[in-house]
Formats: C-alpha cells, structure tokens, sequence
C-alpha cells in the first residue's frame, strides 16, 4: 500500500515539475516527502552499500510516479495551454492558493516570530521579478527545436544543473525558469516525444545539480528551519502572478475562476489529510 501511495505522491510531483509556476520540490513538501528525501540524497554516500536497500526501496515508487508524472503530463500540458490557456492556468493557480495554509503551518512547526516574515516578503518579491524578467525572454521560449553540438550539449547539462534547484528548493517553479532560459518548448516538446539525444545531457546535468543543491537544503533545514520554509512560502506565493499572466476573458475566464476556486479546495482538502 505505501509503495502505491508514494508512486501516487510521485506522479503529483512529477506534474508539479512541468507544470508552469509550480514547484516539485514544493508539491514533495506538501506531501510530506520533502525532509526525508533531501536528507537522503544528501548523504546517499554515506554507508552506501548497507543504506542501499532502504533507499531503493525509499524512491523506486517515488521515481516510478514522477516519471509517469512528467512523461504524462508533458503531452497532456502541450495539448492543454495549446488549446485552453487561461482555464489550465487558472486551474494551476488554485492549486497553489490552496496550499498556503499547510506550508504556513508546516513552517511554523519549530516555532512563529515576526521577524520571520521578513524572508517571505523578500522571497515573494523575488519570485514576482520572474514575470518581468520572464516577458523580455518569451520570444526565445517558441523554439522547440535544437541542434546537437558539443556546445549545446555543455548547454544542456548546464540547464539539468539550474533546473535540479527548482526541484530541490520548493517554491521555485522549474518551467518559469526554462521559459526564462528559453528552452521550455523545445525541453517540453523532447519530453513528450522521448527525444533521447536531448534529454541524456541535461539528465546528468539535474543528476549532479540534485546532488548539489539536497546539501545546500539539508544544511539550511536543520540550521535555519523557519527562514527556510518562509521563504519558501513566500516563492509560493510570488509565483502565482506568473501563473495568472493571462487576464480572464469571456466564457474561457468565468470556466477559468471556477477552476481556480476548484483547485484551491482541492489542494486544501488534500494536503489537510497529510500528516506533519
């Protein structure tokens, strides 16, 4: 049964990691996998061999889940914001509203003073830069094309690496920063159709940068627990303008705000049923 339910919390993160504005590393959060995994990966080297068993059978369900997550979800997403835009957005937008409560909550875990919000309100203005700064790169998110070099396999690889910190730091959405990058299309387009020349490089590229970064994370949760989850909240919350970058209109608006409000219950009543 826990091996279902966590290749089920798999998939969810799977979605959050290609869906725009929302964060992988986020949805792990709200679905209470995130401390244990970041420790693990952290010190996956230490006492590999007699830790092997239990971490393979620690992620093999959560892996399984967030491939179908990503794979899945990568062709449904192509169809979706080509075809109903405002309504998947709107959609998305109540999914994150909806989790606000649980992360305050789970932020305020070890302790609340005001001093705290402080990392919220400078997170939240960082992630709300992502919409401007986003808006000067969208002429270079069309292309979904690309061309094998050594160059633009370093490229690649490279962008597994910055990408790997969107997963690993909750809040900060992975497809905002490929469409600030300008490879959200193609990198979307080469998931969906498995391009496996494309997405070999930038899969060593994540590997090393999931690495990287679960250190830099655990470090800040045992250390600076609540600034870290504040913050987060806060990129949570900055990103949501980003998900509502097209304006309701019409029939597609009011279906739009429904779903919003719909997704918001959802998300709530979903991660109330999560234990701390």
């Amino acid at each position: 049964m826990s091996f279902i339910k966590n290749m089920l919390k798999g998939v969810l993160m799977g979605i959050g990691a290609v869906a725009p504005g929302v964060s992988g590393g986020a949805i792990a959060m709200i679905l209470g996998l995130y401390e244990k995994i970041i420790a693990t990966i952290s010190g996956i080297f230490k006492d590999f061999f007699r830790n092997l068993k239990k971490n393979i059978i620690f992620f093999l369900p959560i892996g399984i889940g967030v491939a179908i997550g990503v794979l899945l979800f990568s062709i449904i997403l192509k169809h979706l914001f080509a075809n109903y835009k405002i309504q998947t957005s709107y959609a998305f937008a109540g999914l994150i509203v909806g989790t606000m409560p649980a992360l305050f909550k789970r932020a305020c875990k070890k302790g609340f003073s005001l001093w705290l919000l402080i990392p919220l309100v400078m997170a939240c203005a960082a992630a709300f830069s992502f919409v401007f700064v986003e808006s000067s790169f969208s002429g270079a998110a069309e292309s979904s094309q690309i061309i094998l070099s050594f160059a633009n396999i370093m490229k690649l690889m490279l962008i597994g690496f910055i990408v790997a910190g969107s997963l690993v730091i909750p809040g900060i959405s992975g497809s905002v920063l490929m469409i600030i990058l300008g490879v959200y299309s193609m990198l979307l387009d080469a998931v969906s159709t498995i391009n496996i020349p494309v997405l070999i490089p930038m899969g060593a590229g994540l590997a090393i940068g999931v690495l990287f970064f679960s250190r830099i994370m655990d470090f800040l949760l045992k250390r600076f627990y609540g600034i870290t989850y504040f913050a987060v909240t806060g990129f949570l919350i900055g990103s949501i303008p980003e998900v509502l970058s097209a304006p309701p209109k019409g029939s597609a608006g009011a279906v739009g705000i429904l779903l919003f409000i719909t997704g918001a219950a959802a998300s709530y009543l979903f991660s109330r049923l999560e234990k701390d």
